[in-house]
């Protein structure tokens, strides 16, 4: 296995560790998966902590008043910037790890991708795309899902999400870097 050649070279590294106990999911090895878990836990702490970003802001709830409204693009536009080392694990990974993972730390693993998002967007100098749809117009609403591949994975995910929508309002187009023989199949089957 690749990983376990990766950290035998480099026993510290964050993101061949990740790699490696993701490897052993999808190969159904879970003869360590609760040390691995825990281990990557604290892999995904000590990143948290080294990290320097402030988010603090989690502490603080905002309760909604008359006098102290806060829209959430306000309290969006509050949010620091993130411009460090994104995790070694995406934020829909860490909610699978919430036996070992606290929801609070998932919380900012996943703050950490938004703000970086965000900041990658206002660096591209984009403005947040604002969208008025009027439900009376007769026109349907085109949605478009994004991935990188739509392998046999993400399309066993995608398909009911596919098959469910309203034709009617909706015209859904999936796009995809490689082809893949699926999406054409579901096509064929509608």
């Amino acid at each position: 296995m690749c990983y376990k050649h990766a950290l035998s070279l480099k026993p510290v590294s964050p993101d061949a560790y990740a790699g490696f106990c993701r490897a052993n999911k999808s190969i159904c090895d879970w003869t360590s998966q609760k040390l691995d878990s825990c281990r990557l836990a604290a892999i995904l702490e000590s990143q948290m902590i080294s990290d320097d970003y402030d988010d603090s802001f989690l502490d603080t709830t905002h309760v909604a008043t008359d006098d102290t409204a806060q829209s959430s693009e306000t309290r969006r536009a509050q949010t620091p910037p993130f411009f460090g080392i994104l995790p070694c694990i995406q934020p829909l990974e860490a909610q699978a790890m919430t036996s070992v993972l606290a929801p609070r730390d998932v919380q900012r693993l996943t703050r950490r991708f938004a703000a970086q998002a965000r900041a990658s967007l206002t660096l591209e100098g984009s403005t947040p795309f604002q969208h008025y749809h009027n439900p009376l117009s007769g026109k349907r609403i085109h949605v478009g899902y994004l991935s990188s591949n739509f392998g046999e994975n993400a399309s066993q995910l995608l398909a009911p999400l596919l098959q469910y929508h309203d034709r009617s309002r909706f015209l859904v187009t999936c796009y995809s870097l490689v082809t893949f023989l699926f999406i054409h199949q579901l096509m064929l089957h509608e």
